[in-house]
């Protein structure tokens, strides 16, 4: 689907996932698809009958800690904004 143009999503982004999350961005990269790929957390649940709505994932992951460690790991930082301001915005943009 990559090669016809489809968009990639990675959603669910968190501590728990981080490893998984730079494997899969890795492959993208290394396959020429980082053009196409999106990148989300699902923050902010609410988990309805839990005292105070559950563990509420905070919003930061992904800017705050996310970035960190992909430049830890040699993604650089014109990728990074790529995937994370450049695509975004042609993705949903109005044509």
């Amino acid at each position: 689907m990559l090669q016809q143009g489809a968009w990639v999503s990675y959603d669910g982004i968190s501590e728990a996932t981080a490893e998984r999350t730079l494997k899969l961005v890795g492959f993208v990269f290394e396959h020429g698809f980082e053009g196409q790929l999106l990148l989300s957390q699902d923050a902010g649940w609410y988990n309805v009958g839990e005292p105070k709505g559950g563990s509420i994932r905070r919003y930061s992951y992904l800017i705050k800690d996310l970035i960190s460690l992909m430049m830890e790991n040699e993604f650089n930082r014109d990728f990074i904004e790529k995937i994370l301001v450049g695509n975004p915005s042609r993705a949903f943009q109005i044509r």
